[in-house]
């Protein structure tokens, strides 16, 4: 397997605060859903980042494609699927997943 743009883009750190944002498509790629959260990385090497969502204490595994972690500009940022505000995250990764229909 290849290098990727991802291979040199500098890692998170562990601790930090992340706002993840997940854009659920369909097959025709129409957004079907969108959920949001944030939470604090656990776990960081070159297989996984899992960050931990405060309020239910669930972990979330995300791929190690560091170049996907933005740092955002400072200020207040409110979650739209939970109306939750969170203060000047760390990080903001965003990932669009495809269902399918099929059964």
């Amino acid at each position: 397997m290849g290098k990727n743009q991802y291979d040199d883009a500098p890692a998170p750190e562990l601790g930090s605060v992340v706002l993840v944002r997940f854009s659920f498509n369909d097959e025709d790629g129409n957004t079907v859903e969108k959920k949001d959260f944030f939470g604090k990385i656990t776990k960081l090497n070159n297989q996984e980042v899992v960050i931990k969502n405060p309020n239910n204490g669930e972990e979330v595994t995300l791929p190690p494609h560091f170049g996907s972690y933005q740092r955002p500009p400072k200020g207040t940022y409110e979650l739209p699927s939970t109306g939750e505000k969170v203060e000047n995250p760390d990080y903001i990764t965003e990932w669009t997943l495809r269902i399918s229909s099929a059964s």
